[in-house]
C-alpha cells in the first residue's frame, strides 16, 4: 500500500535524529551553515491494511512529539476511489516505540471532517501534514480545504489553508480552522496542501502557499510568515510571489498543437475542393504549398513577438 514507504522514511529520520550525539561538532558548509550528517535505515513495515476495493489510504504523513522516545503520530485519510480527490475525514494513530506497534486508527470526523455549506456544498480538509512546533510545544498540522457537491469535486471552487493542533492526552485534534488571509481577490483559491513548513527559533512559521484569483489559469507561489501561540495560527506577511513560466510554455505548446490541427484541417478542405473542381493537388495553391509558407514564417513559434 502507498502508506508504507512514506511511513518508513519518516520513522528512519526520527530514529536517527534522536540518536545523533549532541556534542558532535557540525561541519560548516557554504555560508557557515551547519551540515551535520545524519545516518538512516529503511525498513518496510505494514501499519494498516484491509483494502476493500472502495477506499484506500492517502496522504500518510508522520509528525514526532519529542521525548526520551519520541511519540510518532501518523495522519492519513481514505480516498473514495469512485471519484477524483474524494477524501474522507483525516484519521491518525500513534506509536510510542518508534513503529514497533501502533494504536488503532481513529477517524476524526468531528474535528478533521466535512462541514456543510450553502447550496448542498460540503467542505473538508486534505493534504494534511503534521510537524512539531517547538516554541508552543504543539504538534501542528497544516493543509487546505476541498469542496464537493453530490460527492463530486467542484471544478471551480474557493480554497483556504487550514491548521489543527494535536492533543496527546486525548489523542485527538482541534477543530480545523482557516488561516485568515488579507481581503484580496488573489487569495480566492489559496492552499498549503502537502507543503513542508519551516519554524524559526522565535516560533514564527514559514508556510509555503500557492494561490490564484478566481478567473486565473495559473497559480503563483509564496511563503507566508505566520505566528502560532498554540491556540491560533495567524498570517503576518508574505514573500514576493513567484509565477511559473513553465505554465506559459505549456500554454504556448498547446497553442502550437491547435494551430497544427487547424492547418491540417485547412489542407484537407483545400484538397477536397480542388478534387471536386478537377484541379491538381500540387502547385502554388496546393495544401503542401500552404503548409510550407506557414512553416517558413513561423520557424520558431516560441520566440517573442516583435
Amino acid at each position: 500500500m502507498a502508506v508504507r514507504p512514506i511511513l518508513v522514511l519518516s520513522l528512519a529520520c526520527v530514529v536517527n535524529a534522536a540518536a545523533q550525539p549532541k556534542d558532535d561538532p557540525a561541519p560548516k558548509g557554504k555560508g557557515g551553515i551547519s551540515a551535520k550528517p545524519v545516518g538512516f535505515k529503511l525498513q518496510l513495515d505494514v501499519v494498516s491494511d484491509g483494502y476493500d476495493g472502495k477506499t484506500c489510504w492517502f496522504h500518510p504523513r508522520a509528525g514526532a512529539i519529542p521525548g526520551a522516545t519520541p511519540t510518532v503520530v501518523l495522519t492519513m485519510q481514505k480516498w473514495d476511489i469512485k471519484a477524483s480527490d474524494l477524501f474522507l475525514p483525516v484519521q491518525s494513530q500513534e506509536s510510542k516505540n518508534l513503529g514497533k506497534s501502533w494504536t488503532p486508527v481513529v477517524e476524526h470526523a468531528d474535528t478533521l471532517g466535512r462541514r456543510p455549506e450553502a447550496n448542498g456544498v460540503v467542505v473538508g480538509v486534505c493534504d494534511f501534514t503534521p510537524k512539531w512546533h517547538a516554541a508552543s510545544k504543539t504538534l501542528l498540522g497544516t493543509g487546505h480545504t476541498v469542496r464537493y457537491k453530490d460527492d463530486k469535486l467542484i471544478p471551480v471552487r474557493p480554497r483556504e489553508a487550514v491548521w489543527s493542533a494535536y492533543d496527546p492526552a486525548k489523542k485527538t485534534w482541534s477543530k480545523w480552522d482557516i488561516l485568515k488571509m488579507p481581503d484580496d481577490p488573489k487569495w480566492w483559491n489559496s492552499g498549503a496542501g502537502s507543503t513542508q513548513r519551516v519554524d524559526l527559533e522565535n516560533g514564527d512559521v514559514l508556510l509555503p502557499l500557492y494561490a490564484k484569483p478566481r478567473d486565473a489559469k495559473a497559480y503563483f507561489t509564496t511563503v507566508a510568515r505566520c505566528r502560532f501561540d498554540g491556540k491560533e495560527l495567524k498570517f503576518e506577511e508574505r514573500t514576493r510571489p513567484v509565477n511559473s513560466p513553465q505554465w506559459q510554455i505549456v500554454h504556448l505548446r498547446q497553442q502550437i498543437v491547435e494551430h497544427r490541427a487547424a492547418i491540417k484541417d485547412l489542407e484537407t478542405r483545400i484538397a477536397v475542393q480542388r478534387q471536386r473542381r478537377g484541379e491538381a493537388t500540387a502547385g502554388p495553391g496546393s495544401p503542401s504549398a500552404v503548409r510550407d509558407r506557414f512553416r517558413g514564417s513561423n520557424r520558431n513559434p516560441l520566440r517573442a513577438s516583435p
